[in-house]
């Protein structure tokens, strides 16, 4: 130790030595220093000048600023400089102004005016190594900003936080350019037919972007809630709410309840045998409960199902005022094209009519007590066809005995004439008289429009159907909202390849212009799908099952029942008519279209009527011989002719069977 510490001084003064020739050498004035290795006067405008161009090229030397750590780094005065080792390393100086240390800047990676030459785009880059946003100005307003999270905002200084989109463009974006690059997701310009595409892949390839329709709204709508079909109860009306009976029954007037003559199917007098017939219409938009809430019975949840049968029909009782009865109940399609009572009684000429009966007078009714409803079974179930208005007829004959006060029924007001009823207290007499059983085509009561007491009413009671019946999920969906034109086309397929441009070519998968609709299974319009079934149904005797519900229970009336539909109608029986066009509005397009086809295909099976009669009255007018294949049709239309007895037919068959003409023999 006492030796080194000589040597430690004498390097010291060695060095202080040489600092101080260096520094006399470089003095050329009081207010400046230059530090070389010539004795160069420094720069007369530099306070400290050290200059190496004297140096041997292989002994340059470097100036060295003082090292240190973040944690040795002294209180910074503006401007002092130093050079960190730990942390990121480099040259800091300390800003005044910031009272802070700033780290300067690589020389060789800052971006400059004149452009950079990039060496390793790894390591060379323009952005941030902190979590904060990247700003781009102009006129000192910013213009574009990379969030830290990787958002680009142009024009939108302050894009929302929740919004997902990695590019948000606060103005237009314009898009000129055209590309053969067939990556998927890529936009393009085309010039030729002056549309943006994108490319979807190889399958589908370049698409136009534009959407080709006009948008409108948004504006009020109204759709029914869809309809199905399972076993349970339907009642029409069915918004006609169960409240208690008025306390004082007598005229029933809150428009709920009625215990009149010409209502209520339960006349109760005592001291005669009251005889009562009654018929209740219900309309086809009445049945259907979607046609319900579209006409506007916009609360109605329930409804018949076309096809499927129906056993029982029930009234709503107010009051329990039971009284032996005998009665029967029909169910049955009223005739196309009559839409209310106003007539008086309608025959029933339904094969398919429902029934049930209880005879004779023995049995009380109504079974139910108050609030409840009273069931009449059909021993006959009923199927309605889903096209048909129809018809609940009532015919009671009630004892003697009993109260005198009619009970009340649950009712409802129509805007026409549904409800027609007969009543009286007559012993003898057609007026009197009562069909006691249902076979075959319903007669019913032998009351007619003359007969007693009543009349039509709008006044009607309520009926619920038992059977397998529709029901919804709730009364019909109001919203309001927006809607599109397209003049375009439209092609709907399920199965690949259905269309056209598939080989081999089907001109009946084509597409067919603008403003058409080409469909692989149907084509629905408000809910009706064209159908055609009056052909299958003639010569078959049955229709396809899809066109099943259309079809109902649709039979081709005979000439003379068509005329006289017509004369009474004022419109084909296969057409609706002016009174369904104004109660529901207009016909959609699909319903039109089906009335106009069955339409057209019922007078063509008139035609061949006419032609088949023609050559029966040619035939029966003259002497002539009879072919081998005019025998079995012509036989058969004589057997037809509902004019002749049994005994003028066999006459006529024998006749025509008698001029058959023989093949003539050949002899070999």
């Amino acid at each position: 130790m006492t030796n080194a510490q000589p040597k430690t001084r004498t390097a010291m003064r060695t060095s202080l030595t040489v600092l101080t020739l260096g520094l006399s050498m470089g003095l050329a004035a009081q207010n400046n220093i230059g530090i070389n290795a010539n004795g160069a006067a420094p720069s007369p405008t530099a306070i400290l000048d050290i200059d190496v161009s004297a140096l041997p090229a292989n002994a340059k030397k470097g100036f060295l600023v003082p090292r240190m750590t973040t944690a040795q780094r002294p209180a910074g005065v503006d401007g002092m400089t130093i050079y960190q080792t730990d942390g990121v390393a480099g040259y800091y100086y300390y800003d005044g102004a910031l009272a802070q240390w700033v780290r300067v800047s690589v020389g060789a990676a800052a971006w400059g005016l004149t452009g950079n030459d990039l060496v390793n785009p790894i390591n060379d880059y323009l952005g941030t190594t902190d979590a904060t946003e990247l700003n781009f100005r102009t006129n000192n307003i910013e213009r574009m900003v990379v969030e830290a999270g990787g958002r680009v905002a142009m024009g939108a200084p302050t894009p929302l936080p929740a919004a997902q989109q990695l590019l948000e463009v606060s103005g237009a974006v314009r898009l000129t350019g055209t590309t053969a690059n067939t990556n998927v997701g890529t936009i393009r310009w085309n010039a030729t037919d002056l549309w943006h595409e994108g490319y979807m892949g190889p399958a589908v390839g370049w698409r136009k972007l534009p959407n080709d329709y006009q948008a409108f709204g948004p504006l009020a709508y109204t759709h029914h809630a869809e309809a199905t079909c399972g076993a349970g109860t339907a009642e029409i009306s069915n918004n006609i709410p169960n409240t208690p009976l008025p306390p004082a029954c007598p005229g029933c007037t809150t428009g709920q309840w009625s215990n009149a003559a010409t209502v209520t199917p339960y006349i109760n007098q005592t001291g005669i045998a009251q005889r009562m017939r009654k018929q209740m219409m219900f309309l086809v938009n009445e049945l259907n409960v979607e046609l319900a809430q579209l006409n506007g019975n916009t609360t109605w949840t329930q409804g018949l199902c076309p096809g499927q049968p129906i056993d029982q029909i029930g009234f709503f009782i107010g009051q329990a005022l039971p009284k032996a009865w005998a009665w029967q109940v029909a169910v049955f399609h009223a005739p196309p094209g009559l839409n209310d009572l106003t007539g008086g009684f309608v025959a029933n000429t339904d094969p398919g009519a429902g029934c049930g009966f209880n005879a004779p007078a023995t049995q009380n009714r109504p079974i139910a007590g108050a609030g409840a409803w009273d069931v009449f079974n059909l021993s006959t179930p009923f199927v309605w066809d889903g096209s048909r208005n129809i018809i609940v007829e009532v015919s009671m004959q009630g004892s003697a005995i009993g109260t005198s006060a009619n009970t009340p029924v649950k009712v409802a007001t129509t805007s026409t004439a549904l409800s027609y009823t007969r009543y009286n207290n007559l012993v003898n007499g057609t007026c009197g008289a009562i069909a006691t059983a249902c076979s075959g085509i319903l007669s019913g009561s032998g009351m007619d429009n003359t007969c007693g007491l009543g009349g039509a009413s709008t006044i009607r009671p309520v009926i619920r159907f038992g059977g397998t019946v529709a029901t919804t999920p709730g009364p019909i969906v109001p919203g309001n909202g927006n809607y599109i034109v397209y003049d375009g086309g439209f092609m709907v397929e399920e199965t690949p390849g259905w269309r056209l441009w598939v080989n081999p070519p089907d001109p009946y998968r084509s597409f067919k212009g603008p403003g058409t609709i080409h469909a692989q299974n149907g084509v629905y319009d408000n809910g009706v799908r064209l159908n055609d079934h009056v052909f299958d149904r003639h010569f078959d005797g049955r229709v396809a099952p899809s066109d099943a519900e259309a079809a109902g229970a649709h039979r081709t009336l005979s000439m003379e029942e068509m005329a006289e539909f017509t004369r009474l109608n004022r419109h084909l029986p296969t057409m609706k008519g002016r009174d369904a066009w104004e109660r529901e509005h207009g016909f959609s397009f699909g319903d039109l279209t089906n009335q106009l086809w069955t339409t057209t295909e019922t007078h063509a099976l008139y035609l061949a009527e006419l032609n088949r009669q023609a050559h029966l009255l040619e035939v029966l007018s003259t002497d002539r011989p009879l072919r081998p294949d005019e025998v079995v049709p012509m036989t058969s239309a004589v057997k037809a002719l509902p004019e002749l007895t049994d005994a003028q037919k066999a006459r006529m068959v024998s006749d025509l069977k008698g001029r058959a003409a023989t093949e003539p023999r050949t002899t070999h």
